[in-house]
């Protein structure tokens, strides 16, 4: 009677055991990918021209250049947490901005980044777009997020 017992309680336990595992084996490291179509503008230059960019940083930030000055923003991140970058990387489908060339796969353990400049006498702007796809190294056909920029550049 006590092994049979014994051997009953075993079997619950190993099935518990496996019934608990099938429900919290869930990956403590699974990551978002959020980006969205920005318009993005900037007025500010020292020197004539003016340039307004975006850029996907290797530390997992959007930042973006501002209306005002020289330095840039960070508007958001494109990865939560922010770890394990370097697993992801994105292509530009279509652009008319300066930047990396359309199609090609492009890390993101380093920062990408597209600009559109303005130059020339006063007043003077420019403006481009450009569409962007995350996905992972491992399985660059499924689209983890995908938006359009549009990037204006006037003084």
């Amino acid at each position: 009677m006590a092994i049979h017992v014994r051997n009953r309680f075993l079997r619950a336990l190993t099935l518990g055991c496996l019934a608990i595992g099938l429900f919290t084996t869930q990956d403590a490291f699974a990551q978002t990918i959020t980006i969205g179509n920005r318009s993005v503008s900037t007025t500010y230059s020292p020197l004539p021209g003016g340039t307004a960019y975006y850029v996907l940083s290797y530390d997992g930030n959007i930042v973006t250049s501002n209306c005002c000055d020289t330095y840039g923003s960070d508007v958001g991140d494109w990865i939560s947490p922010k770890s394990g970058m370097s697993n992801y990387q994105v292509r530009a489908t279509s652009s008319t901005c300066s930047g990396p060339a359309t199609g090609t796969w492009l890390s993101l353990s380093v920062s990408q980044y597209w600009y559109k400049s303005a130059s020339g006498p006063a007043p003077q702007s420019a403006s481009c777009f450009f569409t962007i796809e995350i996905s992972a190294v491992s399985n660059p056909s499924v689209i983890l997020g995908s938006a359009t920029i549009s990037l204006l550049a006037y003084y």
